[in-house]
């Protein structure tokens, strides 16, 4: 690591919610790494070995919408790649490099070593809520639609602009379904689907090695995905997600050809 690299990382987020001691061994350990414009930096179906810290260049993130691979958001500098994934325990990042890409990267054990020692980075992961994890949940949605399981990308748009992370804690869940929202599991862990609706406003049991993960959709927006009823769409309102946001007008991009292998397989998968 330089020191322009460690200056960088030392002022994000996910640095600052490190304790000390995680801190000094996060920077004894980690790397940099360098992808090409067009190089995959995460597969879909895998979880990678590693977490990648954005530094410089830009990514895209992919996905098949009505039989054509879109892009369906775009990361800059300072993004946190991969965490989605190993957090959710379903390979659920599909990643391109949109420019020559400089990132730093963090193994996915030490990540989960941080994860279970350190109280404070494990709230910060807990709170985090990447447009991955809420678009394969919406995807599975789109799925139990019998008239349409194809989905469209307003759909898509929407639920990332309007979803909300739901804590395993029956308070969280409670505030959720009284605000006339719907909480889906987000994580596979423990045996659990992702898009699959919480049932009986009851907490989900603990899983292993990383908890439940929960968000919530608008009863609007989720009965519009089913087609249950004609949805306003301008209703519902939008919401900010820092350097992830959801393109307005996604283009359609070419998969990439660099082979799998060269991806590290996480040992969580």
């Amino acid at each position: 690591m330089t020191q322009e690299s460690i200056d960088q990382l030392k002022k994000l987020a996910f640095f600052q919610s490190l304790g000390s001691n995680s801190k000094d061994k996060l920077l004894s350990q980690i790397s940099l790494i360098t992808f090409d414009l067009g190089q995959q930096i995460a597969v879909p179906g895998s979880i990678s070995g590693h977490i990648l810290i954005l530094l410089e260049g830009q990514v895209r993130f992919i996905g098949d919408v009505q039989g054509r691979l879109h892009s369906l958001g775009k990361f800059e500098a300072g993004s946190v790649l991969g965490a989605a994934s190993l957090l959710c325990g379903v390979g659920i990042d599909n990643l391109i490099a949109s420019s020559s890409v400089l990132a730093a990267s963090i193994s996915d054990e030490l990540w989960a070593e941080f994860y279970d020692n350190d109280l404070s980075f494990r709230e910060w992961c807990d709170n985090q809520l990447w447009p991955s994890e809420t678009i394969n949940v919406t995807r599975s949605i789109q799925e139990k639609n019998a008239k349409s399981s194809a989905g469209t990308i307003t759909e898509l748009e929407l639920a990332v602009h309007n979803a909300r992370r739901v804590l395993p804690n029956a308070e969280s869940i409670l505030s959720a379904i009284a605000d006339d929202r719907k909480v889906f599991f987000a994580s596979a862990w423990g045996g659990n689907r992702p898009g699959n609706e919480v049932s009986n406003n009851s907490v989900p049991p603990e899983s292993h090695p990383f908890p439940v993960r929960l968000i919530s959709l608008p009863n609007s927006l989720v009965e519009q995905i089913l087609n249950i009823q004609q949805q306003n769409t301008e209703n519902l309102s939008n919401r900010n997600i820092s350097n992830q946001q959801i393109n307005n007008s996604p283009s359609v991009v070419t998969p990439d050809r660099s082979p799998a292998g060269a991806i590290p397989v996480s040992s969580f998968s």
